[in-house]
């Protein structure tokens, strides 16, 4: 009789110790769920005040932090803030129903900022756990090879493309298309775009492929070439007038040389960026019909 004196406050401490710590975790649901209102509503303020009172908390589960870290990269994804939001989606746990959504969206996160070997890294490290999305990391891979003119690598992940997979089939088709224009790309000259300009102003630019600014510069470079001929036939050469048309014209001729010259990297730089933004997005479609 006496030990069950004895164990009597024990036990009573037991259960209200269990009961507190239950009547917490109901608290976190709720306050998970508040914090998931605001993010939902974007008042980020409130959410961000939100945030620190739960991370605070000694009592939160690895479940509930999943769901918080998960809440938190996903509402940081979506308004672009893609560095901070890869951390919190990095800390979802493999136990939670997000794990992989987590770790797709982190890794096109780290392509999307050109941080290619973080964002392959990624991907290599959940195939194991992909088995049921191996076509959709196919893609994301391939399209991650040709975002880093890493032709081999496309060519072996998009060997394991079948069409058959309806969220992956179309962007299939695009990245091997977007393989063959980058393949086709001739590289041009530069060098022989500025010399095509010092014999006829405008052509280096033509044949960089800007064919309107090239236009433009033959009839500006050959309006001051006339007005320059007309001063010096008319005041001779040590005049004022002719002295002014003369600067002015070999400022714009050698400027035309030096813009063709440079309109090779600019033209081979914004169709290459072009292509890629196209890869970006090939890659993005997917993640959001998944895991919609």
């Amino acid at each position: 009789m006496v030990k069950a004196f004895l164990w009597l406050p024990l036990l009573m401490i037991s259960t209200l110790n269990a009961a507190g710590q239950q009547g917490s975790s109901i608290n976190l649901t709720g306050e998970l769920k508040f914090y998931e209102y605001l993010l939902e509503k974007n008042l980020l303020n409130d959410a961000a005040l939100q945030y620190k009172n739960i991370i605070g908390s000694e009592n939160l589960t690895e479940s509930q932090s999943d769901s918080l870290h998960f809440l938190t990269g996903w509402n940081l994804y979506q308004t672009k803030q893609l560095d901070s939001s890869v951390f919190h989606l990095m800390m979802v746990g493999k136990s939670s129903k997000q794990y992989l959504k987590s770790r797709f969206f982190s890794a096109y996160n780290k392509s999307y900022l050109h941080e290619f070997d973080s964002a392959l890294y990624i991907l290599n490290s959940i195939e194991e756990q992909a088995n049921d999305y191996t076509a959709l990391l196919n893609l994301e891979r391939a399209g991650l090879a040709l975002l880093k003119n890493d032709f081999v690598g496309f060519k072996s992940n998009a060997g394991n493309f079948d069409g058959h997979y309806y969220a992956t089939a179309n962007e299939e088709q695009q990245l091997k298309g977007f393989y063959e224009r980058l393949g086709r790309q001739r590289k041009k000259s530069p060098l022989k775009a500025g010399v095509l300009s010092a014999i006829v102003p405008g052509l280096g630019k033509v044949y960089a492929g800007r064919i309107g600014e090239g236009v433009i510069g033959f009839v500006q470079v050959g309006a001051l070439g006339l007005i320059t001929a007309e001063s010096y036939n008319k005041s001779g050469v040590n005049s004022g007038r002719f002295i002014v048309a003369a600067t002015i014209f070999s400022l714009f001729y050698i400027g035309n040389i030096w813009g063709s010259y440079f309109s090779i990297r600019i033209e081979e730089k914004e169709k290459r960026n072009e292509i890629y933004n196209a890869i970006l997005f090939n890659m993005h479609i997917p993640l959001r019909t998944v895991f919609n």
